[in-house]
């Protein structure tokens, strides 16, 4: 029972002195002001902060991505193997490698699957579009308002004028002009 005890708290050791080493070299690479703990974020990433701006490191002290962003969430909230970003007061999207799949242009990305199956709505100077689980953008964000997709279709507004598009985002019931 000793030796085993032994061999845990000599693995734990050897586990924070190379966390502790690989802290110290990313620190002294990059200069770095902080380094989080590995996995919080991401398996085998760490966060690191630099002048008030945040980016991920992995196990070999290694930048992923650059500490550019306001703010990362953690993966898997918005989309699975996603993170949102913040920066400059916008919203955008990392992917598991670290590379940016919506850029941080919105002022705010919805869950997807909400409003219709495999789209995310976003918001941009108050007008509503949508992008699809690659990032790209679906419908330009145009509408004051977009309803749920009933039976492939939705309800749109633009300046109190009601129309109806697909889920092609083609206006089948065009908006009645100005």
């Amino acid at each position: 029972m000793l030796i085993i005890s032994t061999v845990k708290t000599t693995i734990v050791i050897s586990i924070l002195l190379i966390s502790l080493t690989l802290s110290v070299l990313a620190q002294d690479n990059y200069g770095y002001d902080k380094i989080g703990p590995y996995d919080q974020y991401r398996s085998g990433w760490a966060m690191v902060f630099k002048d008030n701006k945040v980016g991920f490191i992995d196990t070999s002290g290694h930048e992923v991505v650059s500490p550019i962003y306001d703010k990362i969430s953690p993966y898997d909230m918005l989309h699975p193997g996603w993170a949102l970003v913040l920066l400059n007061n916008k919203v955008g999207c990392i992917d598991k490698n670290g590379k940016e799949v919506v850029l941080p242009i919105y002022d705010n990305i919805g869950p997807f699957d909400e409003q219709r199956l495999g789209w995310a709505m976003v918001l941009l100077n108050q007008k509503a579009g949508f992008i699809n689980r690659h990032g790209e953008v679906i419908i330009k964000p145009k509408y004051d308002g977009v309803g749920q997709f009933i039976d492939g279709k939705a309800r749109v507004i633009l300046d109190n004028k009601v129309g109806i598009i697909d889920d092609n985002g083609k206006e089948i019931v065009p908006l009645p002009d100005k």
